[in-house]
């Protein structure tokens, strides 16, 4: 599986990507998160805010 995201995505396109997805409701994010093996927590109402700065970060992170 690839390590990186593709380069051609940005903080942008993955939101509007993950504001489409079922799971959203009324704008908030839902993720679904394993803690560990048969160990999966539902997480709701992500801050956009919160993600933005994961995504900006993880961009920094995953330069070639």
């Amino acid at each position: 599986m690839p390590v990186a995201p593709p380069a051609d995505i940005g903080e942008e396109k993955y939101l509007d990507i993950m504001l489409s997805d079922k799971k959203t409701r009324s704008g908030k994010l839902t993720f679904i998160l394993l803690k560990g093996i048969g160990n999966a927590v539902i997480e709701k109402g992500i801050s956009l805010d919160l993600l933005s700065q994961t995504l900006r970060a993880q961009e920094q992170l995953c330069e070639p």
